[in-house]
């Protein structure tokens, strides 16, 4: 990948790893899953591993991959990673014993993962509409003038 794509999508990815850190948050609170086997004792709430790990590298990739062919392209291809993680790659962590689902289905999970996807695109179109680079240049300069 391109050091500009990197670049270029990190903002949507940072956005995202912290709304899944929301969803961890809340997680705990509503006892949705219950973390078993956590790499790190201080981390039985949020799975800091998955969200700055995976999640936040697979966020940049499907960004590369679908963000300039299109909406409808990166809707189907969160649609598609999406119910893979929900419907088969989470029941095989709940074998494992790594997590146990307990107030939230794995439907649930699905949607709360789409709805992250369909808050950080709109995202993402802001940060590229410019607005973004003006609201910085405006700062910058009335940095400068001071």
């Amino acid at each position: 990948m391109p050091k500009e794509n990197l670049k270029k999508y990190s903002p949507a990815a940072i956005l995202a790893a912290f709304l899944v850190s929301v969803v961890y948050e809340l997680a705990y609170h509503f006892n949705w899953w219950k973390l078993k086997n956590v790499l790190f004792s201080w981390a039985r709430i949020s799975d800091y591993t998955f969200i700055l790990g995976p999640f936040l590298v697979g966020t940049v990739w499907i960004f590369h991959l679908t963000y300039r062919i299109g909406f409808v392209t990166y809707t189907c291809a969160n649609l598609l990673l999406d119910a893979f993680f929900s419907f088969k790659f989470l029941p095989f962590l709940e074998k494992l014993g790594v997590i146990k689902l307990k107030n939230i289905s794995h439907l649930g999970i699905y949607g709360l993962m789409l709805l992250v996807s369909l808050i950080i695109y709109p995202y993402q179109k802001w940060i590229d509409s410019g607005m973004v680079k003006s609201l910085v240049r405006n700062r910058r300069s009335r940095c400068a003038a001071d």
